[in-house]
Formats: C-alpha cells, sequence, structure tokens
C-alpha cells in the first residue's frame, strides 16, 4: 500500500469531490457532500492509497486553501468550488447587482479582451458582488499583478449571460468581452 502526505492527499481528495467522485463510487448530494465513511471506503477498495479517516480529516483541514468544508460533527466532506462533475446543483439566479466584480492577473488582460470570462479547466467562474471580496480572492489565489474585472451585470444578463448561485456565492459559465471593464496601465 501506498502513502500519500497531506498536501498530496488534499489534492486528490479535492480532484475526486470536484471532478471525479464516479471513481470512488461516491454518491454525493446536490449539494456536494459525501459522506467522510464512503470517502474512506472509496479509497480502500478503489486506490492503492492507504489513509486513515484521521488523515483525511487532517489533510482536508490543514491543507484546506480554501477547497473544502466539512460538516459540524465531521461526518460529511464537500469540495467547496470548482467542480466540472454534474451531481453539484447550482440554481440559477438574476444578478444581485448593476457590476459584480473578479480578480485575474494582468497578464490575461488581452484574452479577457478579446473572449470576455471563459470556463477553462472549470465548469464555472466564481465572481464577486463585493470588490473587497474579489480582491481577498485574489491573493488567495496567489495572484501576482492583479487586475480587477468590473463585470457589468446587469447587462450582461439581458443579453443572455447565466448567473448562478451556490452556497452564497455566484458564478458565471464565461461572461462576453463587451460586458467587461478593464483597465491596463
Amino acid at each position: 500500500m501506498m502513502k500519500l502526505t497531506k498536501t498530496e492527499l488534499a489534492r486528490e481528495i479535492a480532484l475526486i469531490l470536484r471532478h471525479e467522485p464516479e471513481r470512488l463510487d461516491l454518491v454525493m448530494n446536490d449539494d456536494g457532500w459525501v459522506p467522510m465513511e464512503s470517502l474512506l471506503t472509496g479509497f480502500e477498495k478503489m486506490t492503492p492509497y492507504q489513509i486513515t479517516l484521521e488523515e483525511i480529516l487532517d489533510a482536508v483541514t490543514n491543507a484546506n486553501r480554501g477547497r473544502f468544508d466539512i460538516s459540524d460533527d465531521e461526518t460529511a466532506l464537500r469540495a467547496l468550488v470548482g467542480h466540472t462533475t454534474e451531481k453539484v446543483r447550482y440554481k440559477v439566479i438574476e444578478p444581485p447587482s448593476q457590476v459584480l466584480f473578479r480578480v485575474e492577473s494582468r497578464r490575461h488582460y488581452r484574452s479577457l479582451s478579446e473572449y470576455g470570462i471563459q470556463p477553462m479547466r472549470r465548469k464555472y467562474t466564481e465572481i464577486f458582488d463585493d470588490f473587497g471580496a474579489a480582491i481577498a480572492d485574489g491573493k488567495r489565489r496567489r495572484i501576482k499583478t492583479p487586475m480587477v474585472i468590473s463585470i457589468l451585470a446587469r447587462q450582461a444578463y439581458h443579453d443572455g449571460t447565466v448567473f448562478y448561485e451556490r452556497d452564497s456565492s455566484i458564478f458565471v459559465e464565461d461572461v462576453e468581452a463587451v460586458h467587461l471593464s478593464m483597465e491596463e496601465d
């Protein structure tokens, strides 16, 4: 049996919960919750890794980086964002304000100004109705040369952009460049 470091285990769990729950034969609810025991059983039966429930809890709490949510009684776990699996449901909403925000690296300026926000590897992109929350998210994602993008949300919505909500967070699949306001130095 193989052992994983705490960081490797956290990454492996994030990959499975976000993209490949079927790899461990996991049944998750619409909000993405999976029983800890099912996760442990899945690892034991379907991977070469030898892990314990304590190692899972340690990995997801200490190597977290905002990836996971653990139930109060520590019997269930879910990945917070970045899902590509269809098993996690997002609610369609109207944008809560006229302008929403996202922080990206300045090196993406040209791509954003041509193509807008695209899903890339993830199905949805998180956006914020609070400028400070967008800045904090950019810092959490360790963006070295940050650029704040203002999304003309109401206009985008009326032109067909779909906005989603999950756990009080706002997401989009894509936003056309015409609905973005960016300033380059």
